[in-house]
């Protein structure tokens, strides 16, 4: 007994010596980071290939219910001069006023301002495009109405755009003649008429006789006719040049007066005068105005002069008529609304693209100015 309990106590002993030589040894190989190389106890193999995977499509996000544009209110600003004035209470005013009504009905969205601004002059129309386009372009006008030498200024600047992508209005057919030359400056519309003022002839209606159609009519009657012999423009003159089929322009775009036509007005001039239809004292009359006070003090029975002004006074008796010329053309003169210094004949885009011209109807401003269409 006491022998097998020693080589007891010897076997226990010697397993305690091997397990601290094992410990020691893998202290050893850890801080020395020598391991033994095991690749080569592992059979070689050839590198597995990974197959060709076709990504999953990523499974589509259920897309939210479009969100449908709402109209906000938007801000419709108009400039216009004295003469549509929406407060002056005017039957032009009225009318006016029916007309933003009628567009308000059909846009709801969009809240109209209008300005009233002088037609020249530090704080006029043209004036104050220019000062508000570097000043504050955001409250640029949206329309505008201007007489057509101040839509060719304003054209020309840059001020108002060309309206030929915008709308196609005045491709229609039932604009006058004279509202088709208004709106184009060149091969662009630069503006949309909505009122005319055409030369036209007044007479007083005493005697329940025809107005003179022709030239030779107005020398017979014997009857003084006064106009702005001495204007500056000769816009009478012009208008019965242009009724002869005057060229004021050539084939090269360079100013001409053909010698014929100017002749056969001179000569009926002179004609006149031998008549005392046109007497010297018309010379003193420079303006429209001027003529018409000869004629409203009776000292002549017809006058040439513009379908405002006789739409705009108390002259009872009077007719209007076309202008005499030499063959009874009544749309010979037409063309010389064109040049009409105060002519209110367009509304224009002037920055904004946002507004479009909804009819081909003009607006029906027509207490003073005449329709630009047929309607």
């Amino acid at each position: 007994m006491e022998k097998i309990g020693k080589n007891s106590q010897r076997s226990i002993f010697m397993k305690l010596i091997l397990g601290f030589g094992i410990l020691i040894l893998l202290v050893m190989g850890i801080t020395s980071c020598n391991f033994p190389d095991i690749q080569g106890l592992l059979s070689p193999s050839s590198p597995t290939e990974i197959p060709n995977v076709i990504p999953a499509s990523p499974t589509p996000n259920p897309s939210a219910t479009p969100n449908v544009p709402v109209l906000g209110s938007e801000t419709l600003i108009l400039w216009v001069p004295p003469l549509f004035d929406p407060l002056d209470g005017s039957t032009a005013s009225n009318l006016f006023l029916s007309r933003l009504d009628e567009f308000s009905s059909r846009r709801p969205q969009t809240n109209i301002q209008v300005r009233v601004k002088e037609l020249s002059g530090e704080y006029g129309l043209l004036e104050s495009l220019r000062t508000t386009r570097i000043a504050a372009p955001i409250i640029m006008p949206d329309l505008i109405a201007l007489p057509r030498p101040l839509m060719e200024q304003a054209f020309m600047e840059g001020l108002v755009l060309p309206l030929d992508e915008i709308t196609e209005v005045m491709d229609e057919k039932d604009w006058f003649s004279y509202a088709q030359e208004l709106a184009r400056i060149g091969d662009q519309t630069a503006g949309i008429p909505f009122a005319g003022d055409v030369m036209i002839l007044a007479y007083k209606n005493e005697t329940e006789d025809p107005p003179p159609p022709d030239w030779d009519s107005v020398l017979a009657i014997q009857k003084a006719l006064a106009f702005p012999a001495s204007d500056p423009q000769s816009l009478v003159t012009l208008a019965l040049y242009q009724s002869l089929e005057g060229e004021l322009v050539d084939s090269n775009g360079d100013l001409i007066i053909g010698e014929e036509s100017l002749l056969e007005v001179l000569t009926y001039y002179q004609q006149a005068q031998a008549a005392n239809v046109m007497p010297y004292w018309l010379t003193q009359f420079e303006t429209d105005q001027q003529a018409w006070q000869s004629y409203q003090e009776r000292q002549s029975t017809l006058a040439v002069t513009w379908s405002s002004t006789l739409l705009s006074s108390d002259s009872p008796n009077t007719t209007l008529a076309a202008v005499p010329t030499k063959d009874s053309n009544p749309r010979a003169c037409e063309k010389t609304t064109a040049s009409r210094p105060n002519n209110m004949g367009t509304l224009i885009s002037s920055v904004h693209r946002k507004f479009v011209y909804p009819s081909n109807r003009s607006p029906g401003f027509h207490t003073r100015p005449l329709p630009a269409t047929r309607l």
